[in-house]
């Protein structure tokens, strides 16, 4: 049994803010290869839209990028309503 056996994430959905950039990159990164979907909080749209799009060809899962939610509780709602 391997670490990832241990603390699998597949099937989960996971929302992080900050998801694209510097160390919110690696926590995405490392979320995708656990086989969690993801759902995205980034305000730079094309570069996130990019960053989702390469690895969710790369790791196999859905990774999904919102841009809309004015705040916090807005955002926690959209995510708990669509997964």
């Amino acid at each position: 049994m391997n670490t990832f056996d241990l603390f699998s994430l597949k099937g989960k959905n996971v929302l992080i803010t900050g998801g694209r950039a510097m160390y919110g990159q690696g926590a995405t990164m490392a979320l995708a290869d656990a086989g969690a979907n993801i759902y995205v909080a980034s305000h730079s749209v094309e570069s996130a839209k990019d960053f989702c799009e390469n690895l969710s060809k790369e790791k196999g899962v859905k990774v999904d990028v919102d841009l809309t939610a004015d705040d916090l509780k807005e955002l926690a709602s959209q995510f708990k309503a669509e997964y």
